[in-house]
């Protein structure tokens, strides 16, 4: 059974793994470590461990999918209005599709929770908080193309494509 969970101290390495299981992208900083993830993701200070969800299978993460917010205008703090899913990735299992959908849903409850009335699949621009460098380089290009799942699933919760590059 399928069970969800805020992210936990000893997850970075089970995460790792699952970053590592995806398929062959372009822009997709591989192999990944523990220790990368860990201080490029959940060092930054405005990192809130209910924002990052784990999707665990009889124990085992088999997913996770990872919200957060923009910034105000000045950049001096947190923009709770503007919500984006960063990141949303599940390792090899049947219910991969289910997993995934069921993630994103979580995700958009956390946001809009927390103020958001802005939601937006994948970092770009400026609203970008986690993942530069690891994901699609040093400028976030919201969803990579390669990323197939991340494209059906926000595209099979209504999400619209505001451009591509």
């Amino acid at each position: 059974m399928i069970e969800f969970r805020p992210f936990r101290n000893d997850d970075p390495p089970a995460l790792a793994e699952i970053w590592s299981s995806q398929p062959p992208m372009r822009a997709l900083l591989q192999p990944l470590s523990a220790y990368v993830l860990d201080r490029l993701v959940m060092g930054k200070p405005y990192f809130d461990r209910s924002g990052l969800i784990v999707a665990t299978d009889a124990g085992q993460p088999v997913g996770f999918v990872h919200g957060g917010f923009g910034p105000s205008e000045d950049g001096s703090k947190l923009d709770h209005s503007i919500g984006v899913t960063c990141m949303l990735m599940v390792g090899p299992h049947p219910q991969r599709e289910d997993i995934a959908r069921d993630l994103l849903q979580r995700s958009e409850q956390y946001l809009m929770e927390r103020g958001a009335t802005t939601l937006h699949g994948g970092g770009v621009r400026y609203v970008a908080p986690f993942y530069q460098g690891l994901y699609g380089g040093s400028a976030m290009p919201g969803v990579l193309d390669d990323d197939k799942l991340f494209i059906t699933t926000c595209r099979a919760a209504g999400y619209e494509i505001i451009g591509t590059r």
